[in-house]
C-alpha cells in the first residue's frame, strides 16, 4: 500500500482556489461563523492561562477537528476505489456508485466539488503510477535539496518559526559526495 498511503486524501491548502469556502458552506453553514466569532475571542484575552480558562483552545481545536473531518468525508467519497491488492479499479468515484440521497444533494453535485473530485482522481492516478512501477532515483543534487529542506524544516520548528536561511545550504555543502 506504499503508493496509497493517502493519495485519496487532498488537504484543503491544496484544494483549487475557493473550493474549500464554497463546500464548507454547503455542507457547515455554522462552521466559519463559530470559527470567527472564537478567532475574535482570542483577541480579548492576553494570556494563555486567560485563553484556557474560557476554553477557546478547545473551541478552536474543536472547530478545526470538525473542518478536518468534513475534508476527509469529502476527499474519501471522490476516491475511486482500490482492489485487494491496492491497485486503482476502473470504477467511477464513490460518491457517483452511491444510491444514497445524500449524494444527490448540493454539495456533490456542485462545481467545486467537481473540481475537487479532479484533483483526488489524479492523486490517485500518481500514486498508480508509482505503484506500478519503481520509484525514480534522486540525482545526488535533488537528495541535497531535499535534505537541506528537511533540515530547515527541523531548525524551524526548534527554533518555534525561525531558520537561519544559511544553514539549509551550508547542510547541502556538507554532505558526503558520492
Amino acid at each position: 500500500m506504499k503508493g496509497y498511503s493517502a493519495a485519496w486524501y487532498i488537504p484543503p491548502n491544496e484544494w483549487p482556489q475557493g473550493v474549500e469556502d464554497a463546500l464548507m458552506e454547503v455542507c457547515a453553514p455554522w462552521l466559519a461563523i463559530e470559527e470567527q466569532r472564537v478567532n475574535e475571542q482570542f483577541e480579548e484575552y492576553d494570556t494563555f492561562q486567560e485563553l484556557e480558562a474560557e476554553c477557546l483552545h478547545t473551541a478552536r481545536g474543536s472547530l478545526d477537528a470538525v473542518r478536518f473531518a468534513i475534508s476527509v468525508a469529502l476527499c474519501n467519497s471522490a476516491a475511486t476505489p482500490l482492489g485487494e491488492n491496492y491497485e486503482l479499479l476502473d470504477e467511477e468515484p464513490i460518491y457517483m456508485q452511491c444510491e444514497h440521497p445524500i449524494f444527490y444533494g448540493e454539495v456533490f453535485q456542485s462545481e467545486e466539488y467537481k473540481a475537487l473530485a479532479e484533483v483526488v482522481k489524479q492523486s490517485q492516478l500518481k500514486a498508480e503510477q508509482l505503484r506500478k512501477g519503481p520509484p525514480d532515483l534522486l540525482t545526488r543534487e535533488e537528495f541535497q535539496s531535499t535534505m537541506a529542506r528537511m533540515e530547515t524544516s527541523i531548525i524551524t520548528a526548534v527554533n518555534g518559526g525561525t531558520a537561519d536561511a544559511a544553514s539549509a545550504a551550508d547542510a547541502a555543502a556538507v554532505l558526503p559526495s558520492t
